[in-house]
Order: C-alpha cells, then structure tokens, then sequence
C-alpha cells in the first residue's frame, strides 16, 4: 500500500478531559474534503494486560460487567493495569 499524505490540517490543539488512567487530545481544523473537522485523540497512560484464563477442564473464565458506553453487560476476558508502570 503507497503511504499517503494526511488529508487533516489541524490548527488548535486542547486537552479537554484528563484522569489518572486517560487523557483526551482534541485536534480542529480541516479535514480531507477542507471542511471544518474534529479529531479526538484518547491517549492510555498506563499499560494493561489482558488474560485468557483457563482451567484444568479447559473452560476459559470470562468477566462479566457493565458498560455504560453500550448500555449492555458485556463478557470478556480479565484485563486489568500492568504492575510496575
């Protein structure tokens, strides 16, 4: 695949949401088509690590939990922040 130019031209920067565990970056200017745009950067401050835990009959345990970005319980697998970060 021929790398191509950024079609995005950003002229503000601003950080408008921050805790311990993320931070957002919000980038405006224009993008590809030279219209107004908004580009939303999360950045991760910590490294996570995720498990497929299995037990002695080979059943994976899984996490049940709820998200409140899908409104649903969600299964999935432990996951958790990386000791020593």
């Amino acid at each position: 695949m021929e790398q191509q130019e950024n079609p995005w031209r950003f002229d503000s920067a601003s950080i408008p949401y921050e805790n311990p565990w993320i931070r957002v970056t919000e980038l405006r200017g224009l993008n590809g088509s030279g219209k107004p745009g908004l580009y939303g950067i999360v950045h991760f401050k910590n490294l996570a690590i995720g498990v497929v835990a299995m037990d002695a009959e080979q059943h994976i345990w899984l996490v049940g939990q709820y998200r409140v970005p899908l409104e649903a319980w969600s299964w999935e697998i432990p996951e958790g922040e990386a000791p020593g970060r």
